[in-house]
């Protein structure tokens, strides 16, 4: 039906239409207030529905909380429960102290890892009045100092610090220090506190930020007399990087001092320095350390036994001078110049000399005959010797005075020059009938390139000094180790199978 316009009468012919369309319609409106109430019907018992389910889930939730808040009681019944029933509970406080102080203690040198005591203290009542009565399980301190830019915060750290002082009693301590801050006053409160531990230890460790010059406060600190101290490390390399004119000047009172490890500042000992006799190892890697360094360390320990030192200048001497440890058995040393000055490298006298470790960084530069004489000067009574670098001119002359040498490394870049004349040296006895290095047992090269010629020389080599080998040396070579360190090897056929080739050769009789 069309749209009707309500500004008019109907006509006697459009009235009978629309008598049956408002019928129709009466009845249509009937039915959907039927509808109606009965959508009505449905949405109310709906709502009772959805508040008696939640009336139920409320319920049920709080019957959820209440058993759960029992079975937490529950639990904590039982733990108390079992707790007062544990075996440790019977273990006299010695016993439990005993297995404080038992935990894994890792150490790098001197450098402690911390067990953290204060854990074990804030167990229980019982376990705290163990752990505060029991000075070992204070006896080791790690400790990073971050910046403080005030006194009250450098306060807090010494009194740290301190604590671990009263603590420990009179027992000497193991101590690490991570310091990260700005400097302070050598008589403030924190490097008093850190001298006092400094006085106490038996192991101390101390690390300073690039940022941080500690030199002058460290001084301070190692000033004072240390009776226990058995290991010392020092620390500062990253400073020491861009102020290599930095000193750390040293008057060590360390009547039991065995190690002494110092990356970093250049050393300086102060006159009048009580000299170390009890210092075994040392290990040095200062940005400068040359020949009146070398030799104010061997006076101040004169019995070192042990040395691993980094030398980055070229060494040199205005005038005469003696090199000289009489108890130094093994040298670790990195010369980024070699010993380039022949008055120098005779100077050198290492009696005890058993093994060395020797890496020579430009030696291109190098004269044979000075690193000859070094060689015949520093090395001659060594039986390890390995040059893990390069092989510089003048390596087999100079190893012709090593006659109880047992175990030599060469390293090369190509087979050739010292290193072939090193191999030939040692694959024949001279002319007078002695072999070079009589006594080698175990040769190792190391080489990046290889070739026929390579190959050809240390075949020879282990035909010459195996066992029962006509004119053979007195002392038999038992291992010979090719080690290729680039690829070359890998595209030349001879080298392939050339180590088991090695092999067969010395084990055959």
């Amino acid at each position: 039906m069309s749209t009707l316009n309500p500004n008019r009468f109907a006509g006697p012919a459009e009235a009978a239409l629309l008598r049956d369309d408002i019928a129709a319609d009466e009845a249509a409106r009937a039915a959907l207030r039927e509808r109606a109430k009965r959508a009505q019907t449905a949405l109310h018992d709906a709502n009772e529905a959805v508040r008696a389910a939640q009336e139920a889930a409320a319920s049920a939730q709080q019957s959820v909380d209440h058993i759960t808040q029992l079975e937490h009681i529950v639990d904590e019944r039982l733990a108390v429960s079992r707790g007062l029933l544990h075996p440790i509970r019977r273990l006299p406080d010695e016993l439990l102290a005993m297995i404080f102080t038992l935990r894994p203690i890792f150490y790098s040198m001197s450098r402690p890892v911390p067990c953290l005591p204060f854990a074990l203290a804030a167990v229980c009542r019982r376990w705290r009045r163990v752990a505060l009565s029991t000075p070992a399980l204070w006896a080791t301190l790690s400790c990073s100092i971050k910046d403080f830019h005030d006194i009250e915060a450098e306060r807090s750290y010494a009194s740290y610090l301190r604590y671990y002082l009263v603590r420990s009693s009179n027992i000497p301590l193991s101590i690490s220090v991570d310091y990260e801050a700005e400097n302070r006053a050598a008589h403030g409160p924190l490097w008093l506190a850190i001298s006092e531990l400094y006085r106490r230890a038996q192991t101390f460790y101390f690390s300073s930020a690039y940022h941080c010059d500690t030199t002058s406060l460290l001084e301070s600190v190692l000033s004072y007399r240390a009776p226990h101290l058995e290991d010392l490390e020092l620390h500062n390399t990253e400073f020491a990087d861009d102020n290599e004119d930095t000193l750390l000047r040293l008057r060590p009172d360390t009547p039991r001092l065995e190690t002494f490890e110092c990356q970093g500042s250049p050393l300086m000992w102060l006159i009048g320095a009580p000299l170390c006799p009890s210092v075994r190892t040392v290990v040095l890697n200062t940005v400068k350390f040359d020949v009146s360094h070398m030799v104010e360390l061997f006076r101040h320990f004169p019995n070192i036994d042990s040395l691993d030192a980094n030398v980055f200048h070229e060494l040199s001497s205005p005038g005469p001078v003696v090199i000289r440890a009489d108890y130094l058995e093994t040298l670790r040393i990195r010369l980024s110049y070699g010993v380039k000055d022949i008055a120098l490298a005779q100077s050198f006298s290492f009696p005890s000399l058993r093994e060395a470790y020797v890496e020579m960084g430009d030696v291109g530069e190098l004269h044979a005959d000075a690193t000859s004489t070094f060689i015949r000067s520093a090395f001659a009574t060594v039986t390890i010797l390995h040059f893990k670098d390069h092989v510089a001119d003048g390596t087999c002359s100079g190893l012709r005075s090593c006659p109880r040498l047992e175990d030599l490394w060469l390293t090369c870049y190509e087979f050739k020059h010292d290193a072939e004349d090193t191999i030939t040296a040692l694959s024949a006895p001279g002319p007078n009938g002695a072999w070079m290095c009589p006594q080698l047992q175990t040769l190792t090269l190391s080489v990046w390139k290889t070739n026929d010629r390579l190959v050809e020389k240390v075949t020879a080599l282990a035909t010459a000094r195996r066992m029962n080998a006509p004119s053979g040396p007195p002392s038999a070579l038992e291992t010979l180790n090719v080690k290729f360190r680039g690829d070359s090897w890998r595209a030349h056929p001879p080298s392939l199978q050339l180590q088991e080739h090695l092999d067969t050769i010395l084990q055959s009789v």
